[in-house]
């Protein structure tokens, strides 16, 4: 149906192959198809529009398909649908299932051959205020989006073989990892969003991948002396990066508080000393967990920590914290729980500001997950070519950033805490990589590389930008003056709210 059109009343498709096309701005009653291969399209929908779109569609006695295609839909109706033996979601789709258990196939029993496939940008959303077994076929790289009110979630027999590979995204929910639920995401991710709580079952549980997005992952057995957990987990790919909270059932994790490991360079003490494994990754983890909490049974954050000075050159440029915390270990190979850095207070500045050096490393060992705080300034001084990252979300440091050889990457929004003032001299770089970050100022001398690369850049102070600028993002500046005299050819994306600037980047 072109845009805008409506039909009102019954509309039988008899027993042809038949396709419906229900576009934006149109509308029906009754739909119901015959015997045929049946095709009903929702083509641009907009989710406001889900209850007034049709009144009913009936798939008949066919092999009939639903298809979103750029579409957000709402079922809140059982009769609203029926007799759909496929659901297929595409191009940037959301189909929601709100307090509504939708079975696909003539006899709604979801049987071989019906399901859903879920493209890579699409997304199945599960609404529920009570406990949902989730029957229905899965297939695709999309996402399965799920929110039970605080309730359980599971898979059923009839799905847990189909090797979804997308993504189980969790929020406000409740999860077992074990058995049928563990099967049914050997292939895909498991995403622990705010609000949900994922309890790993005995034994090792294998699945796709790991993801912490503000949720809760509980951990049986763990005890002071054992190397691993009672229940692991065991995934291809593992996403540290994002925060999240990860519960043992013993309040503490070790007989004796371990030595901090002192003697290794700074980017190296936040993975030092692992404890107790309780996970394994195929592929090296992403993000340090330094935004992961540790806590016990009961809710309270494991800790025993101690502080010391970090010394430079003679003099004493920093204060360490020491404590619990989780790790992707020495290796980027799982997730541990271990005693090492935590906490770096910035007390030096100018030639006195701490130094963070590559060394030659990279993934883990090059990054510093610990939190950055204090008023002192924070220097990096690595070869050519070489990369330090911060991925500590929760950074407030106040001083300089001042990349004086080397480069300086972005793991997570805000690394760059509070600095008044970013600093490129020639030949360095500054890579965003698609996070957004608030500074005061930047200086960046000729040959140096800003990178925008997807991420979003707030000057509060303007600048001098003697540079390369580039990279497909956005550059704001929201108060003083950005002087740009180098290169900005390759500056590729939005570059809002620029009153301030001279020299005409963008």
């Amino acid at each position: 149906m072109p845009v805008g059109a409506n039909i009102v009343g019954q509309v039988n498709l008899l027993n042809g192959d038949n396709t419906v096309i229900l576009e934006s701005g149109s509308t029906a009653t009754d739909i119901t198809s015959g015997s045929g291969k049946d095709n009903f399209i929702l083509k641009n929908i907009s989710e406001n529009e889900s209850g007034s779109l049709f009144t009913s569609l009936n798939g008949g006695s066919g092999d009939d398909t639903l298809q979103l295609e750029n579409s957000s839909y709402t079922l809140t109706r059982a009769d609203a649908i029926n007799g759909m033996e496929h659901i297929a979601l595409a191009n940037n789709s959301v189909f929601t299932l709100d307090n509504v258990a939708l079975g696909l196939g003539d006899d709604e029993l979801d049987g071989a051959g019906t399901g859903y496939t879920i493209d890579g940008s699409s997304q199945l959303s599960i609404k529920n205020t009570a406990d949902v077994t989730f029957k229905s076929h899965l297939a695709g790289t999309g996402v399965v989006a799920v929110d039970t009110a605080n309730n359980h979630f599971n898979f059923d027999a009839n799905n847990a073989a189909d090797g979804f590979a997308g993504t189980l995204a969790l929020t406000n929910s409740r999860f077992e990892l074990d058995g049928l639920n563990t099967q049914a995401l050997s292939n895909a991710t498991l995403q622990a969003g705010n609000g949900s709580i994922t309890h790993v079952g005995s034994g090792e549980q294998n699945i796709g991948g790991l993801d912490f997005k503000g949720g809760t992952v509980q951990f049986d057995g763990v005890t002071p002396g054992n190397p691993t957990a009672l229940g692991t987990i065991h995934a291809g790919a593992m996403d540290l990066s994002g925060r999240g909270t990860v519960q043992v059932d013993s309040g503490t994790v070790s007989n004796d508080r371990p030595q901090a490991d002192t003697h290794r360079p700074i980017l190296e003490q936040d993975d030092a000393q692992a404890l107790i494994k309780l996970a394994t990754s195929d592929t090296a983890v992403q993000g340090g967990a330094g935004n992961l909490v540790l806590k016990d049974k009961d809710g309270n954050v494991i800790s025993d920590s101690i502080t010391a000075d970090i010394a430079q050159n003679g003099a004493v440029v920093a204060k360490g914290t020491y404590d619990y915390r989780l790790t992707g270990g020495d290796s980027d190979d799982g997730l541990y729980v271990s005693y090492g850095l935590t906490q770096v207070d910035l007390l030096g500045k100018d030639a006195d500001a701490l130094i963070l050096d590559a060394n030659g490393k990279s993934g883990n060992a090059a990054d510093l997950s610990a939190r950055v705080t204090g008023s002192g300034d924070l220097a990096f001084d690595s070869q050519k070519g070489q990369t330090v990252t911060l991925s500590n979300m929760d950074n407030d440091y106040s001083g300089v950033t001042d990349v004086r050889s080397g480069n300086l990457a972005m793991l997570n929004d805000n690394v760059l805490g509070n600095t008044r003032e970013l600093k490129l001299a020639g030949d360095t770089g500054f890579d965003m990589r698609g996070h957004s970050q608030t500074i005061g100022k930047l200086t960046a001398e000729s040959g140096s590389l800003t990178d925008l690369n997807g991420g979003h850049l707030t000057l509060t102070n303007g600048g001098e930008a003697s540079g390369v600028l580039t990279g497909d993002g956005e550059l704001t500046v929201a108060g003083g003056t950005l002087n740009v005299s180098g290169a900005n050819t390759g500056l590729e994306g939005d570059d809002h709210d620029c009153s301030g600037r001279d020299g005409g980047a963008g």
